[in-house]
């Protein structure tokens, strides 16, 4: 006899069995995703030798989303719009594990024989960039300068370069580090950019550096992007001339991809054309670009391009010729039970942990106020008191007066700006009213009246100042008026 019980969840927190069996019992803990769900479209093949190959990547005509179509052969597989080597697929994380088959080498013997690999670029489709995050540059040599160009696109579609370099040295054998990374002796690495689709690397000797000491040791130097975790650096590399030719295969290299190159919010109005097509799936924006991934929701695995492909996780009771008395189980804050000494093997009784109190309190960590939820719990700091993450950084003391400070702040800032804006405009005005007076002494002759008076031609004439005039006239006083025209005033003064 045997019965299914579904939890709906993905995440088994924990789980308390208790059996007690007359003969013999067997319990196998399963998902959806287990043999049950097929991960490729109906009647397409969903391996390509011992790789998994789901959709929307695909083998055969009707069997992938384009670009996805995936080349089978007795060597491996291939995604075929770039023909370079699949080692991995990753619904989850949106990558894929290739072999990127270019190593950039040039070697420089004494006897001046040199040779090189050439150029040798590596172009992805718009679906495919590199990971910036889990590839780096790697260059082996000897005084060699090393570069990796890429082709990148800005937001309005602006067609772009980029470059990042590294340079490494060494004299000689006892020069180089015996270590497993890459120090800059012998061996110098570099991070690749974002949004790169196609790239290219270039190592080259520098020439005030490279000498023929150097040269003899170190004839060859070597620059590939790699997964930047696969790549360990032995001090052999640096005198070695085969390095390439031992790796003719390649090197791992992480792809990020995307199922459209739009946002979430356009994707979701494509109506069929929307690929997270499975029920209980949810819409990524990728970081990598532009473009958008689908995931399974909370609770539930499986495929989330095909429909019906997220499913929770089950458990799976298999009873035969015995008497199961008890069995429980806890996902997500609730305890599922079966008691067939109380109920009938069938019913399954469901009951809410509580995880503030003891002893679930050290499984659902809370630094400020735990408040149980059916099948969950919130944190949340005391009035007065705030945290990031109640979760897991305690509650502070909140400042009461923080938003008033602020507000004080910010007056303060527009009241001395406003301050200096006056003072700088009156400052302005006095300038002006300076220059204007000049202007108006040159126009009308009080230049060349000053030039006389200096040189003594005219003798009958004072030139009064402002200030003097002020004290003649007590300060313009209008009493002292004897006359006026349109644009003039003349007041009696004495001196």
């Amino acid at each position: 006899m045997s019965w299914l019980l579904p939890t709906g969840q993905k995440l088994l927190l924990l789980v308390v069995a208790t059996l007690l069996v007359v003969q013999h019992s067997t319990i196998a803990y399963g998902s959806g995703t287990s043999g049950s769900i097929s991960m490729a479209l109906p009647g397409c093949q969903d391996k390509c030798g011992n790789m998994s190959i789901p959709y929307p990547f695909g083998t055969g005509k009707g069997c992938f989303r384009e670009p996805f179509n995936v080349t089978c052969n007795e060597t491996g597989a291939y995604l075929a719009s770039t023909e370079v080597r699949l080692l991995e697929i990753s619904l989850t994380l949106g990558e894929v594990r290739v072999q990127n088959p270019h190593i950039d080498w040039q070697c420089n013997y004494t006897n001046g024989k040199n040779s090189s690999s050439g150029l040798n670029p590596l172009t992805l489709d718009s679906f495919h960039k590199v990971s910036d995050t889990k590839n780096k540059m790697t260059s082996i040599g000897c005084a060699t300068l090393a570069m990796v160009m890429g082709r990148t696109k800005s937001k309005k579609q602006l067609e772009y370069p980029t470059a990042n370099t590294c340079f490494s040295f060494c004299i000689d054998a006892s020069s180089v580090d015996d270590v497993t990374e890459c120090s800059g002796l012998g061996c110098c690495q570099a991070p690749v950019s974002g949004n790169v689709s196609a790239f290219i690397t270039v190592s080259l000797p520098v020439p005030d550096l490279y000498n023929t000491t150097i040269q003899s040791f170190s004839p060859c130097s070597y620059s590939f992007v790699s997964e930047k975790d696969s790549f360990k650096f032995d001090r052999s590399y640096v005198n070695s001339t085969s390095f390439a030719s031992t790796h003719t295969d390649g090197v791992p290299l992480v792809l990020d991809w995307v199922v459209g190159n739009g946002s979430c919010s356009e994707a979701t109005k494509m109506g069929s054309q929307y690929a997270c097509q499975a029920m209980n799936s949810e819409c990524i924006d990728v970081s990598n670009g532009p473009g958008y991934r689908c995931n399974c929701s909370q609770g539930y695995e499986g495929n989330p391009y095909l429909q019906g492909g997220c499913q929770g996780t089950y458990i799976y009771v298999t009873e035969s010729t015995c008497t199961l008395l008890y069995f429980s189980f806890i996902v997500y804050g609730m305890q599922y039970s079966v008691d067939s000494s109380r109920h009938s093997p069938h019913f399954i009784e469901m009951t809410d942990i509580n995880e503030c109190v003891p002893p679930n309190q050290s499984l659902y960590p809370c630094k400020g106020n735990c408040m149980n939820t059916e099948g969950s719990y919130n944190c949340l700091c005391p009035s007065g008191f705030r945290s990031d993450d109640p979760k897991s950084i305690p509650c502070v003391r909140a400042d009461p007066n923080k938003t008033l400070k602020i507000i004080l702040g910010i007056s303060a800032s527009i009241i001395f700006l406003m301050v200096c804006i006056f003072a700088l405009r009156a400052e302005y005005q006095k300038k002006k009213l300076a220059k204007e007076k000049e202007r108006f002494f040159h126009q009308n002759g009080g230049q060349i009246l000053y030039h006389q008076i200096m040189s003594k031609q005219v003798d009958t004439l004072k030139i009064f100042t402002q200030e003097d005039l002020k004290k003649a006239t007590n300060d313009f006083d209008e009493s002292r008026e004897v006359g006026k025209g349109g644009s003039w005033h003349c007041l009696q003064g004495h001196s």
